[in-house]
């Protein structure tokens, strides 16, 4: 099932683009189009009016690494039965803040099964790309990392063994990230 592992990796940007929402946030580089029209038929009655359209790229990543935190390349061997760690982080490099994210990580036909109680969550300042690789000031390694009853009421994992769904934000469960900030997600799984 290594294929499915790195199917499942390779696809990240295209899954996460498609399962993470943002709204009703103030965000960074506003772009300001004018209109003119008309209320209910009367020409006229609008001269001018402004739309302001707030765009914001968030950086969004997933990276698997073995059990020494050693990063696995894309396309790097792993072994069924073996234990990887998953690494998703998003980082807001912008000056305002993203409100109402929503952040979906299916485990379903994957070929990999959640380790229950791996799941681990970091929220820091990054003003600049987050070090997640295995040297010296690595956020993998290092960071204040917090799991179990620590986790914010924001993150839930549903489904069970092996249809997991980890998700951040969500309906009832608005996620705000920070300016300058990286929000960061790891487990574990086993590769079947």
């Amino acid at each position: 099932m290594y294929t499915q592992m790195t199917r499942h990796l390779r696809t990240l940007a295209a899954a996460l683009a498609t399962s993470l929402l943002l709204a009703n946030g103030a965000f960074a580089a506003p772009i300001t189009n004018t209109s003119t029209g008309s209320i209910d038929g009367v020409a006229g009655s609008v001269t001018q009016g402004t739309i302001t359209l707030n765009v914001n790229t968030l950086a969004i990543v997933k990276k698997a690494y073995d059990l020494n935190n050693a990063e696995i390349a894309d396309g790097g061997n792993v072994a069924k039965g073996q234990t990887i760690w998953i690494l998703i982080y998003l980082h807001n490099s912008s000056t305002a803040q993203v409100n109402d994210l929503r952040m979906t990580d299916n485990l379903t036909s994957t070929g990999l099964t959640l380790v229950s109680g791996s799941l681990q969550y970091l929220n820091a300042a990054a003003t600049s790309a987050p070090n997640f690789g295995t040297g010296s000031g690595s956020m993998f390694a290092t960071s204040p990392w917090v799991s179990g009853g620590s986790l914010p009421a924001q993150l839930s994992v549903t489904g069970t063994s092996p249809a997991e769904t980890i998700q951040l934000g969500g309906a009832s469960n608005q996620y705000n990230i920070p300016a300058q900030s990286v929000t960061a997600l790891r487990f574990q799984v086993v590769v079947q």
